[in-house]
């Protein structure tokens, strides 16, 4: 099987209030949406889920993930998705440090379990080091 590097993600705060719940229709035409939205941008598949604090309000497959087998996407294609995942790890963390959940100054040891083997003992690097430009 040939992997599809397309992933999409929308990271949005205000998709469904939190004092709402998302409504069936309301599902379906976000996921009627996605799916437009792939085939507008020529991508052969994607999947999407939805999560509301944290259950599951849809997982979706659109398209192909094997365009030549002809393997449809389901809610549990593995992507290649490269290094997309930095760029999502710093927008939590900043948004983290906005709600005042993450301070940049404490030791990354503190968030490292110490129990595993290869877990490493080298002296503390705090979140600002590695979020920061250099």
């Amino acid at each position: 099987m040939v992997p599809i590097s397309a992933t999409m993600l929308a990271l949005t705060s205000a998709c469904v209030h939190p004092r709402t719940s998302a409504t069936d229709n309301t599902l379906a035409r976000f996921a009627e949406r996605m799916d437009s939205l792939r085939q507008a941008n020529r991508m052969p598949g994607l999947s999407v889920v939805v999560l509301r604090d944290t259950t599951v309000v849809l997982a979706k497959g659109f398209g192909l993930a094997d365009v030549e087998n002809q393997v449809s996407v389901t809610p549990d294609t593995p992507f290649d998705i490269a290094s997309v995942s930095k760029s999502i790890s710093a927008v939590v963390a900043m948004r983290l440090v906005q709600d005042g959940r993450l301070n940049l100054d404490t030791p990354m040891r503190r968030f490292a379990d110490r129990g595993k083997p290869g877990c490493p003992t080298a002296p503390p690097t705090h979140s600002r080091c590695v979020t920061s430009c250099r």
